[in-house]
């Protein structure tokens, strides 16, 4: 046993069942992630399509007052 054994090497399986424990929490914590991102995207996408609805509002309104000649 000249050189250190990597962890795991004794019993393979221990070190797969680390592994598996280790993605599967990193997995979660990705999962979490992604959920606030999704949440804060969606909040961004109705904030720009109220935003969207406004200035076509506005801008119909302008069309108008502008065939009827006004300012």
């Amino acid at each position: 046993m000249g050189a250190a054994m990597a962890f795991g090497e004794r019993n393979p399986s221990v070190g797969r069942q680390l592994q598996m424990r280790l993605q599967a929490r990193y997995l979660e914590l990705e999962i979490g992630r992604l959920a606030q991102e999704n949440e804060r995207l969606r909040q961004q996408c109705a904030d720009l399509s109220a935003s969207a609805d406004l200035w076509i509002h506005l801008y119909e309104a302008a069309l108008l007052r502008a065939a009827k000649g006004g300012h």
